[in-house]
């Protein structure tokens, strides 16, 4: 690809490049994704940009490029073919380049009507679900997101004019139809399937289908499950062959010795099942751990509060302040947790950039978890230097200060009143490539024996500790999902310095 249209590659406005006859030189994906499917990148040279405009405007649109001048921008809209069911307008800016002579058209797409169908497919191109599809009444694809054409190995021109039962297994096709014309008679219910795809290899893939019919479309998500039915084959297979294998041992004792070393050799495929079973019931709790130790501390200030009003029951007024703290944390806990399936999701993927505001990011955290026992002693204090042009992702890098401030709040040394304790952030933005945060406070500190350990799962560093010894590793963790690196020095008694070095993931047209 020529470097010269490597940006257009990527921009997510329409781009096209026609000569003077408006024979189309280029278009990119985004262009591509809008019109028909035979105006595909690989032979944009056989067609003229007229062909793409509906027939009552094309007069009108060459007459228009017949009269620009040279070195100026001028502007036109049109009705153009495309795939979204719809009228669509081209709005689009255009010049003449007189080194090349080539127009550059560059414009986005405008719906004469917001129509439910078009709404959905703008949502299936950045959803972040597996499979999703949009069947018409008959049950024809309409829509199918990437996701689903990844996992089937199809193009969308392959399943553009066919019907889902094209694609399911020949023994399960009767059974897909006949639930797909009961859906119609149960309008906005949701209902399940699980069904047999045959992919473009001619292979199959077990599918979960969740199907929903409103207003003459059926709308449906879908998982692979064929990792899982595979091995339920397998234990159904296994468990037949023991039942066998008992049967034949009973009647031929002679075959005693080689039918005792074929159990012996299904046993052991059976505990490997188990052991597979046993490592993802494992990785379950550790994601149950983790949610319930950054959960307990917006609950702790809710219960603080609902104590409180107990007391302080006398006042109206004040029992309705208390009420109402109670419903602020409350609601920040909802907010965690939605934030937690986020991080999920965001976990298989990679990651989220946007520009990052420390201060707010930092009194957010502060927000969070103001309720928890001698926050209110602690005084934080925020510096920075060089130019805070820093992209990132926030959930995660949220993750990673709500942790490390939780901590220095709670391991405080009290040193009575004349020394305070305190937290100070400092933001290091003089390299644009990175960001070098460092933490430090004048808490209780980490012996020196249990630093090489503090990053270690379930580690808990002091008696005084009532978490569950997981921060510490989920920011971690976290900050290597950003190709970050995290150092820490500490002096029991004195305080702790954790230092993080984060990448700048600063768009290229920043």
């Amino acid at each position: 690809m020529s470097n010269n249209f490597l940006s257009l590659e990527l921009s997510s406005e329409m781009h096209c490049i026609v000569d003077k006859a408006l024979h189309i030189v280029y278009v990119n994906p985004a262009f591509c994704s809008v019109i028909p499917t035979e105006f595909s990148q690989k032979k944009i040279e056989r067609h003229n940009f007229l062909q793409i405009v509906v027939s009552k405007e094309r007069d009108n649109v060459k007459q228009f490029f017949q009269n620009l001048q040279a070195g100026k921008v001028h502007y036109f809209k049109c009705e153009i073919c495309n795939t979204l069911n719809d009228v669509v307008f081209f709005n689009a800016k255009v010049f003449l380049d007189n080194a090349t002579q080539y127009y550059h058209i560059v414009g986005q797409i405008q719906l004469e009507r917001e129509n439910t169908l078009a709404r959905f497919k703008r949502f299936f191109d950045l959803s972040l679900l597996n499979m999703m599809v949009v069947l018409d009444a008959q049950g024809k694809f309409v829509l199918a997101n990437k996701g689903f054409l990844d996992i089937m190995g199809f193009e969308w021109q392959d399943v553009q004019q066919s019907f889902i039962s094209d694609i399911v297994h020949q023994e399960e096709q009767e059974e897909l139809k006949n639930f797909i014309i009961s859906l119609k008679d149960i309008e906005g219910q949701v209902r399940t399937i699980i069904s047999r795809c045959i992919t473009k290899t001619k292979g199959f893939r077990w599918i979960s289908w969740r199907f929903l019919f409103i207003k003459e479309y059926f709308y449906a998500t879908a998982n692979d499950i064929t990792e899982i039915k595979l091995q339920e084959i397998e234990i159904q297979s296994l468990l037949k062959k023991t039942i066998s294998l008992n049967q034949t041992l009973e009647s031929q004792n002679e075959e005693l010795t080689q039918k005792e070393e074929e159990l012996r050799r299904m046993v052991f495929d059976l505990q490997r099942t188990l052991e597979e079973l046993e490592q993802r019931n494992f990785e379950l709790d550790q994601f149950v751990y983790k949610t319930s130790h950054d959960l307990r501390a917006p609950l702790t200030s809710i219960l603080g509060l609902v104590n409180i009003a107990k007391i302080d029951n006398q006042d109206i007024n004040r029992l309705m302040e208390y009420f109402n703290m109670i419903e602020k944390s409350t609601q920040k806990l909802e907010q965690f947790i939605n934030s937690m399936l986020e991080y999920l999701k965001a976990g298989r993927s990679e990651a989220q950039s946007q520009k990052i505001d420390f201060y707010e990011l930092v009194n957010s955290c502060l927000e969070d978890l103001k309720y928890i026992k001698n926050a209110n002693r602690l005084h934080t204090t925020i510096t920075s230097e060089g130019v805070p042009n820093f992209y990132s992702d926030y959930l995660r890098l949220k993750i990673i200060f709500n942790n490390i401030i939780s901590n220095a709040v709670k391991y405080q040394l009290d040193r009575g009143e004349l020394i305070k304790s305190y937290l100070q952030i400092h933001l290091d933005f003089t390299n644009p490539a990175q960001a070098t945060i460092t933490f430090e406070d004048n808490g209780i500190g980490i012996e020196e024996a249990y630093l090489s350990k503090v990053f270690d799962m379930f580690f808990r560093a002091t008696e005084k500790s009532d978490g569950s010894g997981l921060g510490m590793y989920i920011v971690k963790q976290t900050v290597h999902k950003l190709n970050g690196t995290i150092q820490i020095k500490s002096r029991y008694g004195e305080g702790t310095k954790i230092t993080l070095v984060i990448p700048n993931s600063l768009p290229q047209n920043e």
